[in-house]
């Protein structure tokens, strides 16, 4: 692939930043490393807002102006906001390496997926990844995960509330709704459906980390679900979700803890002394209550369409990249 923007990632920020890129005049490719797109909201259930200013952003509008969105209802949106503006995309994608041009500047990804390794070329990079994963693996300085206990939340729908300890709950207001259908035919005019409710409880909880590591995170992730699990469970968060402790250490630091999202330095999410990476997510460099402000449902979209149209214009007049290689590689 030979792109202008590749945007890693498939957040409803993420795809934010790829409609308005392609709308600037980029060529735009989209990579997800879940099997769908929304993966900030999805993955870890958190649907619930009542934040009227995200309506402001078509996106916004699109998944929320009905109310609590199902979580189908999301992922369609996002997939019709790519197929509807020609850009192309895969699931299921992990980046595996950074491509570098002939003055080591970072000039795409290797992304694995079940058909092997495929390279990505591209002008400027959007990593819209929690973690800042890509920003990292391009030698980004990022502050350290310090071990010990730290805060994270998980979600879980149908279950009895866990007195303990080491959770906190809190109950959505507006409860999960699932259709089941029952008994009739389409055919005749019989077929009905049963619609379900259930509270979704919002567990927090500390939990010794060792590092910052996939490790720790995978053994995090089992230990939030042994603690929250009971028979009654009918769903629960794909992923923890947490205030990334180890911000980037960008061109510009965002020290208030209140944001302008018209205002906000796109300087802020981006890595020092790169100026075609851009760190789309709570791991940029922001102080501590600005992100979780930002990391609210739906709140990053306008920042998605800021740095979208940033990296549109930055690739405008970046030249094509040349002697590519594989970052690290000394062939």
């Amino acid at each position: 692939y030979n792109i202008d923007v590749v945007v890693i990632g498939g957040s409803t920020a993420g795809v934010a930043a790829a409609v308005e890129a392609s709308r600037a005049g980029a060529k735009v490719f989209l990579v997800a490393q879940e099997p769908y797109l929304g993966e900030d909201v999805c993955s870890t259930f958190r649907l619930w807002t009542k934040d009227k200013s995200i309506l402001d952003t078509k996106l916004g509008a699109a998944i929320w102006s009905e109310g609590l969105p199902s979580q189908l209802k999301v992922k369609k949106n996002l997939d019709d906001a790519l197929i509807n503006n020609n850009i192309s995309f895969l699931y299921s994608c992990f980046v595996t390496d950074i491509l570098t041009d002939n003055r080591g500047t970072p000039a795409g990804v290797v992304m694995a997926n079940r058909s092997g390794r495929q390279a990505i070329v591209a002008k400027t990079i959007i990593d819209a990844t929690p973690r800042g994963l890509v920003a990292r693996m391009t030698g980004a300085e990022f502050g350290t995960y310090l071990a010990g206990k730290q805060n994270f939340k998980f979600t879980v729908v149908g279950n009895k509330i866990k007195e303990t300890s080491n959770l906190t709950a809190r109950i959505h207001e507006e409860p999960v709704q699932i259709n089941f259908k029952s008994a009739g035919s389409a055919s005749d005019g019989s077929f009905q459906k049963t619609n379900i409710q259930y509270k979704a409880i919002e567990y927090s909880m500390q939990i010794d980390m060792k590092d910052g590591s996939w490790a720790s995170f995978a053994e995090a992730e089992q230990i939030a679900r042994d603690r929250t699990w009971d028979a009654d469970q009918m769903e629960s968060s794909d992923l923890l979700f947490q205030n990334p402790p180890d911000k980037m250490v960008g061109q510009k630091r965002w020290n208030n803890e209140k944001v302008d999202l018209e205002r906000i330095n796109i300087k802020v999410f981006q890595p020092r002394k790169t100026r075609n990476v851009f760190v789309l997510s709570g791991s940029a460099s922001l102080s501590e209550k600005a992100a979780e402000t930002l990391l609210a449902p739906g709140k990053m979209l306008r920042i998605g369409e800021r740095i979208g149209h940033e990296a549109a214009v930055v690739a405008s007049y970046t030249p094509d990249p040349e002697q590519l290689k594989v970052k690290g590689d000394s062939n």
